[in-house]
Parts: C-alpha cells; structure tokens; sequence
C-alpha cells in the first residue's frame, strides 16, 4: 500500500502484538489460576469458558455494528481498554463466582480481533492474493505475540510472581495498546461508508437500504458455519488441554507455555510466509478445507500418551490453525461490501463464541469420562468445518461494489 494514500498499518499491529501478547501470557496460567488458586476441576473450568463465550457471543456483534456506524479506531480503543480492565480485575477475584462475574464482563467488549480485521479490509484493495498477504503478516504478529507472552508468563512464574500478579502485567499491556490506539490509530472507515445504528441513511435525497441482514448472503452463511464447526473443535482443547498433559506426562504451567512458544514462532513464519503462497495457489477456500482436515488428525493423536504422537499432533494443529484461522477475514472480504464489514466480522467472531461457548462444558464432561471422546468429537467437528467450506465454493460472490457503494463513491 502507498505511504499516505491510506491509514498506516504500523500502530495497528503495535497494539495487536501488545495486547495478544498480554493476552497470550495467560493462556498457559489461566488454567492453572483455576486449578490451583481458586480450586476448580475441568467441568468448572469448561462452564467458565462457555459463559465468557457467551458474552463475546452478544459483544462481539454489538462491537463490530457500533463500528460500521460511529468508525472503527474509537471502538478498537475502548476494547482494547476494556480487555485490559478484565485481564487486571481477574487478579483480584478469591473464588469461582467472582472469577465469573470478571469475564462474562470481559467477554461483553467482544474481543479485539474482528475490530482490527475489519480495520484492514477497510484498507486492503479487494483483492484476495493482496488480503491474504495482509491477513498473513496479522497472523504473524499475532503469532509473534503467542511466543512472547507464554514465554514471558512462564519466566516470571519462575522467577516468583504470583498468577494474579501475571494478570496485572496482562492488563497493563492491554492499557497501553489501547493509549496507542488513542493516540496514533487513523480511522480507517470512510464517513461516506458508514451505517446508522437504527435507521437507513439517505444518500443525495436517495434512501440506501443499509439493514443488516440485507447484506447476509449464502457465502456469508457458510462461513459462519465453519466458524462455529471450527470453534467447536477448538473448545475442546482450551478446555482440556491444561488436564490432558498434566495427566499424560505431569506437565505444568512452565511447559504449557513452552509448547505455546514453540508452536507461536511456527504459527508466525507460517502465516507470513506460506499462507499468501498457499492461498494464491489454492484459493482460501481450498486452504481451510486442507487445512481442517489437518485439524481432525491432529485431534485424532492429541490424546495418545506417547510423546512423540504428542508432538505430531502439534504439528499438525500448527498447520492447521496456521491454514484456517487466517482464512475467514480472507473470505468475509469476498462476500461483504464496505458498508457491512464490522457487521460480519462481528458476526464471526459472534459464532466462533458460541462454539466455544457450547464446546468447553461439554468436553469438560466427556473428558472426565473418558480424554479420547472429547477429542475425537472435537476432530468431528474439524470435518463438518471442511464441508462447510466446500459449500463456499458453490456460492456465488457479491458484485465488487455494492449499489449503496456505488451512490456513495458518486455522491
């Protein structure tokens, strides 16, 4: 993209590599937070990811909506803020109600990801080689992040912080992500793009139907359903994951965050390498469906106790988050206009929170009776991701400039 044509891209991955890092520094302490200091067993544990789950549900499209109408950099700030505020408050909670209590809030702001991928298509040409290769470097920076954060975590577990402690520097680092965000973020949503909230927006004395689901289309539908498949699978392991290597080798905290370093910096080369790569060879269709498949094996050896096996399914899950996650902006981009992309993003990250909403309390109570079922659902569920995907090929994409757009460009 040409310096000053557009918004810069710089201070938006600034914040994504702080916040995610904060974010990711609890991932490998979350779980061990809730064994440990507040005393809970995995079917508590799934019940507390399912109910954050549901509040990113109702958040996540209510963030991605107020964008497409009042500009994405003043959203983007008061979430990053919001998760900052969430991360730091669960420092203080001394039981399981008030763990709750703190991230259902949480989970109200939506999440920071949708906001900032609907940010880049606002930027990004309508080209899909050219947003496979933005989305890419995201993902790298995302990536990027999950090696530092664990990383981090880890060594000040070792060096004697506290959990609770880990959240206040968590939050810390999503607070001066969104102080950036304040500062230095240019908005990226055209006044002339944006939608009201309630009520269609006259263009030149020309009424422009901008409701919703108007937008909503065939594709659109499809990707959602690979979303919530997806996150379904996905549920499985950030429910048990923490349960099934304590059981299988006796691993703790410091080596859950050592596999998420390993597997961060492959994550990161592979999507800023070799996903723009696979995608201009492939299509975006065709490299989720690859690389859902990946994802079932992977879940299909996760709970073996062998450690090689282990470590093959890492690989594989790698490749498959590494292949698909990147994906749906990707494909959002082909089947929403302008005017809709915080709402489909918002969306997306709407039912990729209801998987996970229903995926963690359900795994929980399969993995307690048995580890295999709660993984060899979660690899059904990569599957029935793979068939979504194939039924995007099949649709048909919305011309590259919607009427509202075209009136608005002409005005």
């Amino acid at each position: 993209l040409a310096e000053g044509t557009r918004p810069s891209l710089r201070w938006l991955f600034l914040m994504l590599a702080i916040e995610f890092a904060g974010f990711a520094m609890l991932i490998p302490i979350l779980p061990f937070f809730l064994i440990h200091e507040i005393g809970v067993g995995p079917e508590r544990v799934g019940l507390l990811l399912s109910v954050n789950s549901f509040a990113q549900l109702i958040g996540a499209w209510g963030s991605g909506r107020v964008s497409d109408a009042v500009g994405r950099q003043p959203v983007i700030t008061a979430v990053f803020a919001w998760a900052g505020l969430g991360f730091g408050a669960t420092a203080f909670a001394q039981n399981f109600a008030q763990v709750l209590a703190v991230r259902v809030m949480q989970g109200l702001s939506g999440g920071t990801a949708a906001l900032c991928d609907a940010y880049l298509l606002d930027i990004i040409p309508r080209d899909q080689g050219m947003r496979a290769s933005y989305m890419g470097l995201a993902g790298a920076v995302k990536g990027m992040s999950f090696v530092i954060g664990p990383g981090v975590g880890a060594m000040l577990i070792h060096t004697g912080a506290t959990r609770p402690q880990v959240f206040l520097i968590a939050g810390l680092l999503a607070l001066v992500a969104s102080g950036i965000g304040l500062i230095r973020l240019e908005e990226s949503l055209d006044t002339l793009k944006r939608r009201p909230l309630c009520a269609p927006m006259p263009v030149d004395a020309i009424v422009v139907n901008t409701a919703d689901w108007d937008a909503v289309n065939g594709g659109l539908l499809c990707i959602w359903f690979c979303r919530i498949s997806s996150a379904l699978g996905l549920g499985v392991l950030f429910a048990t994951y923490a349960f099934l290597i304590k059981d299988n080798f006796g691993w703790s905290d410091k080596h859950f965050g050592m596999v998420l370093f390993v597997t961060g910096i492959a994550s990161a080369v592979l999507q800023l390498l070799a996903f723009p790569r696979v995608v201009s060879r492939w299509s975006a269709t065709w490299t989720f469906v690859v690389g859902s498949l990946v994802g079932a094996i992977s879940f299909l050896l996760m709970p073996e106790a062998t450690l090689w096996v282990h470590v093959l399914a890492l690989v594989c899950f790698t490749l498959k988050g590494s292949m698909t996650e990147p994906c749906f902006p990707v494909l959002i981009g082909d089947f929403a206009d302008a005017r809709h992309q915080g709402f489909a993003n918002g969306v997306t990250a709407s039912c990729r929170a209801l998987g996970t909403m229903i995926s963690p309390f359900i795994a929980g109570s399969l993995y307690e009776r048995n580890k295999r079922w709660a993984y060899y659902t979660g690899a059904a569920m990569f599957l029935c991701s793979a068939i979504g995907a194939l039924l995007i090929s099949y649709c048909q994409k919305p011309g590259k400039q919607s009427e509202s757009e075209r009136l608005c460009t002409e005005s």
